[in-house]
Parts: structure tokens; C-alpha cells; sequence
């Protein structure tokens, strides 16, 4: 039988979070049927709904830990198929009532179910697979977002390489708290202008290649050549110039 699950609160991006005290390594799964539909969990207590994903234990790898915590929040056999990313920005803050205030590093993949039926345990009081068109009707924390918005546009795995802030046009206003989590308040329009165009200056290119577009929501990158790694840009996909992403109905860059 699970455990009872700790209450907590997650924070995004909000200058009133609490101080980190821990950062410990986890791994998530955005898992698909064979119809495209994605698994979300919606968490006891918050209300907010997610992917399967949970802490790394001592003695396994991260891959062991994936398969584990599908198995027991989802009672899911799974496969996993592919890298979403390495997710370890610290804007993501989770504060939990021992006092622990943890930023976690998340390896999420891609998988596919193999075997089982779908179930909940404690931690989760209902499941659904959704339709990628139909994620706007679920509260997603904007960190579960944009990782479930790099496996669905991206085209290589994603890696944090900076910390986003003002540098990408969004403001740094005081978190609004819904369903507990707090998600920054963001206005304006978002530039996606730093690291996209940081790279296409570093590579010294004014278009992006061949086949890439830049806008209408295509994983295109400007300035970055075939042979540079997507990531580079910290940017799979997106449109330039969209309004802000950090909402946590919107793709989060």
C-alpha cells in the first residue's frame, strides 16, 4: 500500500517562494497510447493534474525509477521509447510541510504502455488520457507543461541551459497561488529573443536553414544549422513573438 502523501505547494518563478533547501534528482514519463492521447494524474489535494513522476531512489537509475513510478501511480507496465529532457530549472520550487524546500532536477521521458490496467494509488484520485488538443481544459503546473510541451513539438531532448527571466520579455511579478501551486503573473508579450538569437548571432546565419520554419507553431529554430543541436537554442518549438508562455495553460519555453 502507498504511503499517505506529503502536502505541498508548488512554486513557479514566484520572488516570494521559499529558499531552497534540497535539490534531489527525479524522473517523469509522458506516456501515450496508441491513439496519441497522454496520461495525466490529478493530484490529491491540489487538484492539479500531471504526469507520472516521482524521486529517484538510492540504488536504481533513472530509467528503473521511470518504470517504477508509473507502475505504482498508474498500475502500468510501460516501455519507455525516447529522452524528452532534462528539466532543472530552478524556478520550480516544491515547499513541503517538514520544512523542506526542494528544486528538483527531473529526467522525463517518452513511453508507451505495454501491459496492466489503469489505476490510481494514493497520491492521485483520477486519471485520464487526453488528446493534445484538449490539455487547455486541465490545470497543469507550468513546470508539468513544459515538459509535456518539449514532448510534443520538440525534435531533440531538451536540456535547461540557463535560468529564463527578464532577458526573455517576461516580467518578474509577485506568483498568483491556484490550486496550490503559485504561478507567476506574466504580461506583455514574450520576445523568445535570447538564446534563439544569441545562437543565430553566434553562428553568424539571418535565416534558418532549409525545411525549419520560425513561426505558426513549427519546431524551427533561427540561425541554427542542421549540425547544431537544437537544444543550443533552449527553444524547440513555439512562435516567435507569441504571447507569454509561462501560463500555466500555455507552452512554457
Amino acid at each position: 500500500m502507498s504511503e499517505k502523501p506529503r502536502r505541498r505547494t508548488d512554486y513557479w518563478d514566484d520572488p516570494h517562494a521559499p529558499k531552497p533547501t534540497s535539490r534531489k534528482p527525479s524522473a517523469s514519463v509522458v506516456l501515450r497510447n496508441n491513439r496519441g492521447e497522454l496520461l495525466l494524474l490529478r493530484r490529491a489535494g491540489s487538484g492539479l493534474w500531471t504526469i507520472p513522476t516521482g524521486a529517484l531512489k538510492k540504488k536504481e537509475t533513472v530509467t528503473a525509477c521511470a518504470v517504477r513510478e508509473c507502475r505504482e501511480e498508474t498500475g502500468l507496465a510501460v516501455e519507455l521509447t525516447g529522452l524528452v529532457g532534462v528539466f532543472s530549472d530552478p524556478r520550480h520550487r516544491i515547499a513541503y510541510p517538514g520544512g523542506e524546500v526542494r528544486v528538483p532536477v527531473n529526467v522525463c521521458f517518452y513511453g508507451q504502455p505495454v501491459s496492466g490496467e489503469l489505476a490510481t494509488d494514493a497520491e492521485s484520485d483520477e486519471a485520464a488520457w487526453v488528446a493534445p488538443g484538449d490539455l487547455d481544459d486541465y490545470d497543469i503546473h507550468p513546470a508539468i507543461r513544459r515538459r509535456i510541451s518539449h514532448a510534443l513539438n520538440g525534435t531533440v531532448p531538451h536540456v535547461d541551459l540557463t535560468v529564463a527571466g527578464r532577458e526573455d520579455g517576461m516580467r518578474r511579478d509577485a506568483g498568483c497561488r491556484r490550486g496550490g501551486a503559485v504561478f507567476r503573473v506574466c504580461r506583455g508579450r514574450a520576445r523568445h529573443s535570447s538564446r534563439l538569437w544569441r545562437a543565430e548571432r553566434a553562428l553568424g546565419r539571418g535565416k534558418g536553414p532549409e525545411g525549419v520554419r520560425g513561426n505558426r507553431g513549427s519546431p524551427g529554430l533561427w540561425g541554427v544549422s542542421p549540425g547544431v543541436p537544437a537544444m543550443l537554442a533552449g527553444f524547440p518549438g513555439g512562435r516567435r513573438g507569441a504571447a507569454c508562455a509561462c501560463a500555466v495553460r500555455s507552452a512554457v519555453p
